[in-house]
């Protein structure tokens, strides 16, 4: 390795994560002041990079692999109690992250042990069934060897009938250095990139050859976790959409959509469709919502009505899907006038819209003062300062700014009377 690869793979050592190596956060000013980390925005190092004016695929199927073979049980020195423990709280995460970002996605779980792929759960939007799945998984599950080939060919089919709008994706988490593949691996990794699925593959041991050609070959990204902090970070920048290629995007086309309004609650059960629509089943339960177009009886949306494969949605699933489009832009670092002895610590003038300049413009509390003054992050559009928080629930999970919405809605119309 070189000196580069040597010290990041080195700060990824699960004994230096025990304690927090304040000496390495901190900072020289321009004015040649020290600065500690707590003007660093740690969260946007875990975050993907924000690009604008790109091509995304807002509508996604994903189907997540898991690796149960008898290695996924092994005890080991940095997945602690063992990889699928590790496994199945990172998976959990990641798809309870993945319909809170992707409402009008659908995923579904996959698992390869003793030479076979089976699938856990149906793609479907519902991630109740999902995280139920994972959530009965444990070491008796770990048997036999994997097979990559299987569990990809499995994860193929389902995905070829997926319309050609929606980006077909596939997210692999190894914990085995070998599989057992009755034919030749190469042909499916061709026949994925032929269907255009996008691959992405972490494995928990080491690089192997064939689990890193798959990426690369799809368009996907690999890594090697290091440690569970590590394997997450890498699930997590799965959830956001990522830019897709010119060569592979999906073909633009017109999407029927229906909105059925929500039934009155306290209705008597009946027998409706539940989230796992696909498979066609009808269970006992409360008909919450009606089929606009042919009047099938659904408990939950967002779903796919399985009699006339209407897409049923609700209008807020579908406004949630914007930030992915047109993104928050990165709030910049700036310096504000620092307050004078005695000032007020509170936030001046905050219902009139001008807080004061030391002041965060979420929150109202005192930015991080420095030699050079109040440190703050600013939007580039209104100029308002927030602090290191408030940046981070701004483009984590409201994706507006508050200050730019504010300028936008027009002047109530009882103001100028009352004046």
């Amino acid at each position: 390795m070189d000196d580069d690869d040597a010290e990041q793979h080195t700060s990824e050592y699960a004994w230096e994560q025990n304690f927090d190596r304040t000496w390495e956060k901190v900072t020289v000013a321009p004015d040649g002041t020290l600065r500690t980390g707590i003007h660093q925005r740690s969260w946007r190092a875990e975050q993907p990079e924000v690009h604008e004016n790109v091509k995304r695929s807002v509508m996604r199927t994903l189907f997540l692999l898991l690796d149960c073979s008898h290695h996924a049980g092994d005890k080991d020195a940095e997945m602690h109690p063992n990889r699928l423990a590790v496994m199945q709280s990172v998976a959990a995460d990641f798809v309870a992250k993945f319909f809170e970002q992707n409402p009008i996605s659908s995923l579904a779980v996959l698992a390869t042990r003793n030479g076979k792929a089976e699938m856990l759960t149906e793609p479907s939007c519902n991630a109740r069934q999902h995280l139920a799945a994972l959530k009965q998984l444990g070491e008796s599950s770990c048997k036999g060897d994997a097979s990559l080939q299987n569990v990809l060919e499995l994860a193929r089919r389902g995905l070829e009938p997926v319309a050609s709008f929606v980006s077909r994706e596939v997210l692999l988490l190894s914990a085995s250095l070998s599989t057992c593949d009755p034919g030749d691996i190469h042909e499916t990794i061709a026949d994925l990139k032929r269907q255009r699925v996008r691959c992405s593959v972490c494995s928990l041991l080491a690089e192997v050859f064939v689990l890193k050609r798959l990426a690369t070959e799809t368009g996907g990204i690999f890594a090697v976790a290091t440690n569970p902090p590590h394997l997450r970070r890498f699930a997590m920048q799965l959830v956001t959409p990522r830019p897709t290629e010119q060569a592979s995007a999906p073909s633009n086309s017109l999407i029927r959509i229906g909105f059925p309004e929500r039934s009155a609650p306290g209705a008597a059960k009946e027998l409706c469709f539940g989230p796992s629509g696909a498979a066609k089943e009808m269970q006992l339960g409360e008909k919450r919502y009606t089929c606009p177009q042919c009047h099938a009886p659904h408990s939950e949306i967002p779903t796919v009505c399985p009699i006339c494969e209407l897409r049923l949605m609700s209008s807020v699933d579908l406004t949630r899907t914007y930030h992915h489009l047109f993104p928050l832009p990165v709030f910049k670092e700036t310096t504000r006038t620092a307050p004078q002895p005695g000032a007020p610590s509170f936030r001046a003038g905050a219902l009139q819209g001008h807080p004061a300049p030391h002041l965060c413009f979420g929150c109202g509390d005192a930015l991080s003062l420095a030699a050079e003054g109040a440190v703050g992050f600013a939007c580039p559009h209104c100029g308002e300062a927030f602090c290191a928080s408030c940046d981070e629930f701004l483009h984590e999970t409201l994706h507006v700014c508050p200050s730019c919405q504010m300028q936008r809605q027009p002047p109530s119309s009882g103001a100028g009377a009352a004046g």
